[in-house]
């Protein structure tokens, strides 16, 4: 029985073999974080599975066995949150560029209530911007992965942000979905 971590590829090498070389060869190895969703995607696992206590499936002749490793779920956590973190700052001054942008098409609305004859005065947000806010929105989702976590809602009236995935305990092996901390900006 050969037994490795994910940096040995024991398993990718053992597959490379011919089927009459590998007879009565057996291996250990760990999953990859990508072999892990697609047995979730599959329903071969859940991540419920991962708890303090080992679990075991088999399926397809294949052995699993699934625990939690607590160390490496703190440095992910905290990873995770490290990465929230700098995903609320860039998407804070997404919203500041807009709350800015909405504050002077107000400013703009007043002006013009008051006798301004400046037809270049903006009083609302056309569709390339609120587009460009949408697209600034969902590209740092996908840069930092955020896309389960958020609901970003833009519109010339509010900018909806609310946060679908809890991150204070989240690890790999549980997830608990709630609505908190929803806030718009709006006029």
């Amino acid at each position: 029985i050969f037994v490795g971590d994910r940096g040995m590829r024991i398993r990718y090498n053992l597959e490379q073999l011919e089927a009459e070389d590998k007879e009565g060869i057996n291996y250990i190895t760990a999953l990859s974080t990508e072999e892990i969703r697609t047995l979730l995607k599959s329903g071969t696992i859940q991540l419920n599975l991962f708890s303090k206590e080992l679990v075991e499936i088999e399926e397809e002749g294949v052995r699993y066995v699934l625990c939690n490793n607590p160390m490496l779920e703190k440095e992910k956590t905290q990873k995770r949150n490290e990465l929230r973190t700098k995903f609320e700052e860039e998407l804070y001054q997404i919203q500041l560029a807009y709350k800015s942008r909405q504050i002077k098409n107000e400013s703009n609305k007043e002006k013009i209530k008051k006798g301004n004859k400046n037809k270049k005065l903006v009083t609302c947000f056309n569709s390339e911007q609120i587009d460009s806010y949408k697209y600034r929105c969902r590209k740092l989702q996908e840069q930092y992965k955020m896309q389960s976590f958020y609901q970003i809602e833009i519109t010339a009236e509010w900018f909806y942000l609310s946060r679908t995935l809890d991150f204070k305990e989240s690890s790999c092996k549980d997830y608990h979905k709630y609505k908190d901390s929803s806030w718009r900006m709006n006029k």
